[in-house]
């Protein structure tokens, strides 16, 4: 179990920074768009 919850934990670590990154990408895209 302990092994599961390490795994699980580093998962929800990792998600929110890949979801920041992903949204601020979309975003720097779409003003890079709106801009030409």
């Amino acid at each position: 179990m302990n092994q599961t919850q390490g795994r699980l934990g580093e998962e929800f670590d990792v998600s929110p920074v890949f979801t920041r990154k992903y949204i601020v990408g979309m975003r720097f895209a779409y003003e890079n768009k709106a801009k030409m």
